[in-house]
């Protein structure tokens, strides 16, 4: 899935990490805990150069990477990437969604 995203966006656009992070969650949610792991660290660095640590496509990564930190039993590791949160970004971002997926259920 994200080789697809990147072969159609490129390596340099945020959509092939966020793909990618969402790849990671499909991981988590089922079970594949140390894949997700791979796959979010490599979306949240790449990411983090694109667009910076306060993009939402990077506190999404973030918010991703403590859970499946905690999942796996690291809870300091899960710790450090809460750390690195900051809810107004998450909270605007999803508000966002629901505003846009709001208007394509019209």
């Amino acid at each position: 899935m994200h080789e697809r995203a990147k072969t159609k966006f490129g390596g340099q656009n945020p959509l092939t990490y966020s793909t990618l992070t969402n790849w990671a969650r499909t991981q988590y949610e089922s079970g594949q805990f140390e894949e997700a792991l791979v796959n979010l660290t490599q979306s949240h660095a790449s990411l983090l150069k694109l667009v910076g640590a306060e993009s939402p496509h990077t506190q999404d990564a973030v918010f991703k990477l403590a859970s499946v930190e905690l999942a796996l039993g690291h809870v300091e590791a899960a710790s450090q990437w809460i750390a690195m949160l900051d809810a107004k970004i998450l909270e605007s971002s999803r508000a966002r969604l629901s505003s846009l997926a709001l208007t394509l259920n019209d």
